[in-house]
């Protein structure tokens, strides 16, 4: 049985969507100021580093903010994770 297959017996959403929308669930922790693990400024310092490396282009903070940055404007400036 392929991957695809196995998903969609179980009812689950492949690892990649699952893995993007708990990464965009981390990022609105983290812009919004609800995250323990990193503040705001330091997370978009880090991005600003990160981002003139080319070894680094598919970590985290790179890959979240193009995600973000393509989410419809109501969805990004949501106040609630419930919404």
């Amino acid at each position: 049985m392929s991957y695809e297959e196995r998903c969609k017996v179980l009812s689950l959403s492949k690892l990649s969507v699952r893995r993007d929308y708990l990464s965009l669930i981390e990022f609105y922790k983290i812009v919004n100021g609800f995250s323990s693990n990193i503040s705001k400024d330091d997370f978009f310092e880090k991005i600003k580093l990160l981002s003139t490396r080319q070894k680094h282009k598919h970590s985290f903070s790179i890959r979240i903010v193009q995600q973000w940055n393509n989410l419809p404007a109501e969805i990004a400036e949501s106040t609630s994770l419930n919404n």
